[in-house]
């Protein structure tokens, strides 16, 4: 299958999704992104006129999709999507990323007209933690395996599209140090406190 097909095969896939979600159907394709702040900083950049800019752990933007399963006979919901969430800065002398990949599992009551409340969780692998700090050297840092936890409340804005604030709260805990060819262990410092606040849209189709 060439490319066009397969961009043909996906547009008829969400008209046929689309049409669906009038006819009862519960299950719908999600997608959401979001802007957060917060957490410990954890870096910071430092331009040629003096000034500078922090990278906090809670920081900045996020990313996602998923499925929402949303019955239309019970007032609950349930979404679980796969997400990136990274803040970044950069300057001359350097730049700095701390991002991850957490999988997220939300649920929620849908009992109040136009509103849903829900609650879950954040599971973060070690493999997609990371602290990446370029300047004269290349300097990573891992983190171990982590679980969040997140609370929201959203307000409704199309038939399965949703407005939402949340709460996250989360820490990581140093695993490895690697600068050039080099890895250290940095098991015993401090976890990095990355919880935040944020708004977030999903719509589902």
């Amino acid at each position: 299958m060439n490319k066009k097909m397969l961009l043909a095969a996906v547009a008829a896939c969400f008209c046929t999704l689309s049409a669906q979600a009038d006819e009862g159907r519960s299950v719908f394709f999600a997608l959401t992104g979001g802007l957060t702040y917060g957490g410990d900083e954890i870096a910071t950049i430092t331009y040629t006129d003096g000034s500078s800019t922090e990278l906090r752990a809670g920081n900045l933007f996020s990313i996602g999709a998923g499925a929402l399963w949303a019955p239309t006979n019970m007032p609950i919901s349930v979404q679980a999507t796969l997400n990136y969430h990274s803040d970044y800065a950069s300057a001359k002398n350097g730049d700095a990323t701390f991002s991850r990949v957490p999988f997220e599992l939300m649920g929620y009551y849908t009992g109040v007209d136009k509103w849903r409340f829900g609650a879950g969780l954040r599971f973060v692998n070690s493999i997609s933690a990371e602290l990446k700090r370029d300047g004269a050297a290349t300097e990573t840092v891992d983190y171990k395996n982590a679980v969040g936890y997140v609370i929201e409340a959203g307000y409704r804005i199309t038939k399965q599209g949703w407005v939402n604030a949340r709460i996250g709260i989360e820490e990581y805990e140093p695993e490895s140090l690697k600068v050039g060819g080099w890895r250290y262990d940095i098991s015993n410092q401090e976890k990095v406190n990355a919880s935040y606040g944020g708004v977030n849209v999903v719509f589902g189709f």
